[in-house]
């Protein structure tokens, strides 16, 4: 994976490319014109996630990183669901 081929410390380059996933979002927020309910979620709950994913994962565990792999469905499931907040603001 990507990440055996980064070294003994790939958190950093993760990071880096979770920032610019995060932006990615955001502009695209920005774009569809999402409510304010769209931001609180990428900011306050997606980007904690990915952050916390890539800062607690050990690669000296497949166990550890097969629970990391598996909640990505979750990260997934919180993206669909802050957009449907960010387009429908008059749900919350």
């Amino acid at each position: 994976s990507f990440a055996l081929f980064l070294g003994d410390k790939p958190q950093l380059p993760f990071t880096a490319i979770a920032t610019g996933m995060i932006g990615g979002l955001l502009y695209t927020g920005h774009l569809a014109d999402f409510s304010s309910w769209y931001y609180m979620g990428v900011l306050g709950h997606i980007a904690p996630m990915m952050l916390h994913q890539i800062w607690t994962a050990d690669l000296d565990d497949p166990k550890n990183l097969w629970e990391k792999f598996k909640s990505n469905n979750l990260i997934g499931a919180s993206i669909t669901a802050w957009i449907a907040a960010g387009h429908f603001p008059g749900l919350f």
